[in-house]
C-alpha cells in the first residue's frame, strides 16, 4: 500500500511492492548450464562457449520471431506491421528480447499520445556511445532502467551512471535497485513491461517536478556519499591490504 513519506518539507510516495518472476526454460537452463560451464573450462574456452551460446540463442529468438510476424502478419493492424517490422530489424543488435522491443514502441506510441516533451533515448557504449550518453545526460530529466521481469541483473551500471548526474531513476528492475530506489528515495518503480504502469510513474514525476528534482539531488549526494571513485577505490585498497603480510 502507497504510504506519504514526508523528508525536507517534501511529501513522497513509496509503493512497496512484493514481485516474484519465473524465468522461461531457457533461462533456467542457462542459469544452471552457464556457471557450471565457467567452473569447468578455462577462461579462454569459456568465453568463446559463452559467445557461441549466445549468438546461436539470438538466433534462435530472431528466427521464431520472424517466423511469427509472418504468419501473423495478414492478420495485423497497419501499426502492428509497423512495430513488428521495426522489432524484427532491430532485434539482431539489442541484448533484449522481442517483448523488450515491442514494449518500447508501445511506450513510445502512449508517451506521444500524452503529449510529453522531449525524446526517449537508448544509448550503449560502444563506437563512441560513452561519450554521446555523457552529453544526453547533461540535458536528460528522467533515468530510465527498463528490464523484463526474468532481468538477471541486480545493479546495472546505468543507474550509477543516472546517480552520477543527479537524476532521478524509473525502473522495472525488481531486486536491489528497487529497493535503494524506495528506501533512498530517488526514484520510482513501474512493473516490467506494463506500458500502464511505465506511463502512470512517468506522469507522477513529470507533475511533482519538485519532488524530482529533490529526488535528483538525493540520488546525487548518494553517488558521492557512497558510489563515487573518491570513496570506492579507497575502500578497495583497504580491503585488499587487510590480506597483505604486516
Amino acid at each position: 500500500m502507497a504510504q506519504p513519506l514526508k523528508r525536507n518539507n517534501m511529501t513522497y510516495t513509496n509503493r512497496k511492492q512484493e514481485i516474484t518472476y519465473k524465468p522461461g526454460v531457457v533461462g533456467r537452463i542457462a542459469r544452471v548450464v552457464i556457471p557450471a560451464l565457467k567452473w569447468l573450462l578455462p577462461a579462454a574456452i569459456f568465453k568463446w562457449v559463452y559467445d557461441k551460446l549466445y549468438w546461436l540463442n539470438k538466433r534462435r529468438i530472431w528466427v521464431l520471431y520472424a517466423t511469427k510476424s509472418i504468419l501473423t502478419t495478414p492478420f495485423q493492424s497497419r501499426e502492428n506491421k509497423v512495430k513488428q517490422s521495426l522489432t524484427r530489424q532491430l532485434l539482431p543488435y539489442t541484448m533484449g528480447g522481442w517483448k523488450a522491443l515491442e514494449n518500447a514502441f508501445e511506450v513510445v506510441a502512449r508517451v506521444k499520445s500524452m503529449q510529453v516533451e522531449g525524446v526517449f533515448v537508448e544509448c550503449g557504449v560502444a563506437q563512441g556511445g560513452t561519450a554521446a550518453m555523457a552529453a544526453l545526460l547533461r540535458m536528460t530529466s528522467i533515468g530510465v532502467a527498463a528490464y523484463s521481469g526474468r532481468a538477471l541483473q541486480s545493479l546495472p551500471y546505468k543507474a550509477f551512471e543516472y546517480m552520477a548526474y543527479g537524476l532521478p531513476i524509473l525502473s522495472s528492475l525488481n531486486g536491489e535497485l528497487k529497493e535503494i530506489l524506495e528506501d533512498e528515495i530517488i526514484g520510482k518503480f513501474y512493473r516490467p513491461l506494463d506500458v500502464d504502469s511505465f506511463c502512470r510513474e512517468l506522469n507522477w514525476l513529470l507533475e511533482n517536478s519538485d519532488i524530482r528534482t529533490e529526488m535528483g539531488r538525493r540520488a546525487k549526494k548518494l553517488f558521492d556519499d557512497k558510489y563515487s571513485t573518491n570513496v570506492i577505490y579507497p575502500n578497495m585498497v583497504s580491503y585488499i591490504e587487510g590480506f597483505l603480510p604486516n
